[in-house]
């Protein structure tokens, strides 16, 4: 199964915790789990979210990925609010302007969860923000504009 073949070219790397879960070390700070419940393969950090759907339907992305065979789901805000990856992200925005710097929090704030799904021969990729029911362009652009109009001052 996936879980096997995935523990089979990573298991040497990382620590056995119990039959069904590894633990890698991945150099962000924080270790990464990987592991099998049932039909589900995870992957997850120390201090993502505590709350983990019972089963896949009961998740927020489920409709994104239903009646695909083979789907990936990440939580950007887990991702994006982890302290190393955060601690990482301000590192490099550390030349940037105060006003830059806002711009990109914002920016990176948007964000809800990311999925890539396919069967065949395609697949998708697509980022789902937190405000679903305003279009994407039109919240990027409106964080710009703000930024831009600030900064016109």
């Amino acid at each position: 199964d996936i879980f096997d073949l995935v523990i089979g070219n990573l298991g040497e790397q990382g620590e056995q915790k119990t039959n069904n879960q590894y633990c890698f070390d991945i150099n962000i700070g924080s270790p990464l789990y990987i592991g099998q419940e049932g039909s589900m393969l995870y992957a997850s950090i120390p201090n993502a979210p505590s709350y983990k759907p019972s089963n896949a339907q009961d998740a927020v992305w489920f409709n994104d990925v239903k009646g695909y065979p083979a789907y990936l789901v990440v939580n950007a805000q887990a991702v994006l609010n982890n302290p190393s990856i955060k601690r990482e992200i301000n590192d490099e925005m550390y030349s940037l302007s105060y006003s830059e710097r806002k711009l990109m929090d914002k920016i990176l704030n948007l964000p809800s969860y990311a999925f890539l799904r396919g069967n065949n021969n395609t697949m998708t990729i697509s980022i789902v923000l937190q405000d679903k029911n305003t279009n994407a362009l039109a919240q990027v652009a409106n964080i710009v504009k703000s930024f831009a109009m600030q900064n016109l001052n």
